[in-house]
């Protein structure tokens, strides 16, 4: 049995080549600075830095995206909620009529659905 200390915090799975490789890349790409400045940190926490910039990086770009489409339906009169979490959009599409998106989400629909449409590149 392992145990951590401030000097020896627990261990954690590596992140796969593969997915290291993609967020070095979405880095490189996306920020010179950040790319550069990320060669500067130790070593063990290079990996878990990529990845954190890949997922703000991924997010933030699905913002930028919303917004003209957010701003259009606010136009038209629609009420646009936002949400902080699965459960949080599960709730406001029920409370809006949408009582069987929870059952589809269970039963996988959705997930079904984006594995057969390709992402964006």
């Amino acid at each position: 049995m392992s145990s951590s200390t401030p000097d020896h915090p627990p261990s954690r799975p590596a992140l796969p080549a593969y997915d290291l490789q993609a967020c070095r890349a979405l880095m490189r790409g996306g920020s010179k600075t950040f790319f550069a400045a990320s060669l500067l940190l130790p070593a063990r926490v290079r990996a878990p830095a990529s990845a954190l910039y890949a997922f703000c990086r991924l997010a933030d770009d699905e913002i930028d995206l919303l917004r003209p489409h957010i701003k259009f339906l606010e136009q038209k009169g629609f009420a646009v909620t936002a949400v902080s979490s699965g459960e949080g959009a599960l709730a406001a599409l029920e409370r809006a009529g949408f009582s069987d998106v929870r059952r589809h989400v269970e039963l996988g629909i959705f997930s079904e659905y984006s594995a057969r449409v390709p992402l964006p590149s």
